[in-house]
């Protein structure tokens, strides 16, 4: 794909040996300069995809932001620039990710300068604010990359992408996708392990609504000899994001004249 040597250095480095089907078709597009909109199942290597091609068409040799990547969550802000630090730790690359709870932090680091800065924002920040101002340069190279794109993302991807290269792949060949209806919450547990137990997998994710249900859950699959992760939002992350909402609505409050206040409520 003609990537450079000290990128394949970081990717082999990663774990990365062959990429994959997916992974050739966004990256491909992107070394070449085009815009990509790639909406493909999560666990498939959409983040190890832009990271390539946004490592391939950075400058190494000038310590400045040439790239703005945009999340959803922190934790994926944080995901993303762990393995942009590592596909590009052959290449000098200066990644840093922003939105954490230390603004002065922040501004700290982005004053040494980086070629690639994230930003955890949410889509109605993305739709209001940087849309009009962040894309407005002609010569601007965007890539969307998501396992949900809905119909009005699509419209906004008019307004600021040039031609872009279309790649869905919404099913994973060979995988089997089922689902099991049962009469009580108790039962859950034992089809679970019952599925767990006659497939061929070494790990999974399991979803919960309630810490409640988390905590309980923890304990039951320990009991079973099982190994068991655990991510759950804390009262110090809803903290930080009530504050972060606060922010938000401040922001919101500058439009000063008519055409401001309407392309706000676009």
């Amino acid at each position: 794909m003609g990537l450079h040597e000290n990128l394949l250095r970081g990717i082999y480095a990663f774990g990365l040996e062959k990429p994959s089907v997916t992974q050739q078709r966004g990256i491909v597009p992107l070394c070449k300069g085009l815009d990509v909109i790639q909406q493909a199942q999560s666990g498939i290597g959409k983040t190890a995809t832009f990271c390539s091609g946004v490592l391939q068409q950075v400058d190494h040799g000038v310590v400045e932001c040439q790239a703005l990547v945009l999340a959803p969550s922190r934790e994926l802000a944080q995901r993303i620039e762990t393995v942009m630090q590592a596909l590009g730790d052959y290449l000098g690359v200066r990644v840093h990710a922003c939105g954490q709870t230390n603004l002065r932090k922040d501004q700290h680091f982005l004053s040494r300068g980086f070629h690639v800065v994230w930003i955890k924002c949410i889509q109605e920040i993305l739709r209001r604010f940087l849309i009009s101002t962040c894309c407005s340069p002609p010569k601007i190279h965007v890539g969307v990359f998501s396992a949900t794109i809905p119909l009005e993302a699509h419209e906004i991807t008019r307004k600021f992408m040039n031609k872009p290269v279309r790649i869905h792949e919404l099913r994973l060949e060979g995988i089997k996708q089922f689902y099991t209806i049962v009469d009580k919450e108790e039962q859950k547990l034992d089809i679970f392990c019952n599925f767990f137990e006659n497939l061929a997998v070494a790990q999974c994710v399991i979803f919960v609504n309630t810490k409640h249900n988390l905590d309980w859950l923890t304990d039951e699959l320990c009991s079973r000899e099982n190994a068991v992760t655990i991510n759950f939002v804390a009262k110090d992350d809803v903290t930080m994001l009530f504050n972060i909402q606060k922010f938000y609505d401040v922001v919101e409050a500058l439009p000063a004249n008519a055409d401001e206040v309407e392309s706000f409520l676009w």
